[in-house]
């Protein structure tokens, strides 16, 4: 369960949109207490994007469905197998 400040949840928790991935034990739909975990390092930048604020998804997931924005290209190169 995220991680509750008063009423609200922590600005810090974030939600996994990206596909699955065994290799560094992301799976979709995951809540991430405190940021986004130390496996997606800073260096995987296209990646990260796919981390998105509890109050943004709704705002999030009509960006992975529009073609050409930055979150709909990180995760089609994410998913196509690039790791950045």
């Amino acid at each position: 369960m995220p991680s509750l400040v008063g009423s609200e949840m922590c600005i810090r928790d974030r939600i996994y949109l990206g596909p699955n991935s065994a290799e560094l034990g992301l799976t979709t739909g995951t809540v991430y207490i405190d940021g986004i975990p130390a496996v997606v390092g800073e260096d995987k930048a296209m990646l990260r994007l796919l981390f998105v604020p509890i109050n943004k998804i709704a705002e999030a997931q009509q960006e992975l469905a529009t073609e050409g924005t930055a979150m709909n290209t990180a995760y089609l190169e994410f998913k196509k197998g690039g790791r950045r």
